[in-house]
């Protein structure tokens, strides 16, 4: 059911659709898509806040889950992709330097230790590090 701004029977502007199994979308919309800004949030709980474009998520938004976990970044094309920083309720998080489809550096922070990453899919490398003191190196395996 969508209730808001219409033009030519198409939505557009301010409105919500509210799917039969509950999940939600409150936003802009532009030739009934979703465009602009807006906050769709799933059925089990989980959301997504932020920009849209041609009824994907394209620029800065944030993940929200049940369990606490978040994501904020950006997103081209219904995927992260640019930086962003997962987090945990626990204070654990990682952040993400640059993420494209053919290259991934990323920080994971634990605590005082921070492990740094990159995948290239040639080239790929990790670093451990706590209190600026490395604790191991090495390459590691990239799964893109």
């Amino acid at each position: 059911k969508y209730e808001g701004e219409w033009i030519e029977d198409k939505a557009h502007g301010e409105g919500r659709l509210e799917h039969s199994d509950g999940a939600t979308y409150d936003g802009t919309w532009r030739g009934s898509m979703k465009h602009g800004h807006g906050t769709y949030i799933h059925s089990d709980g989980s959301k997504y806040t932020g920009d849209w474009l041609n009824d994907l998520q394209s620029g800065q938004g944030t993940e929200e889950w049940s369990d606490g976990a978040t994501y904020s970044g950006q997103y081209t094309a219904g995927r992260k992709n640019g930086t962003g920083k997962y987090a945990w309720p626990n204070g654990s998080h990682f952040r993400v330097s640059l993420w494209t489809m053919t290259y991934m550096a990323m920080v994971f922070m634990f605590g005082q230790m921070a492990v740094y990453t990159e995948a290239n899919g040639q080239n790929n490398k990790c670093t451990a590090k706590e209190n600026s003191n490395i604790l191991m190196e090495g390459s590691m395996k990239a799964h893109m």
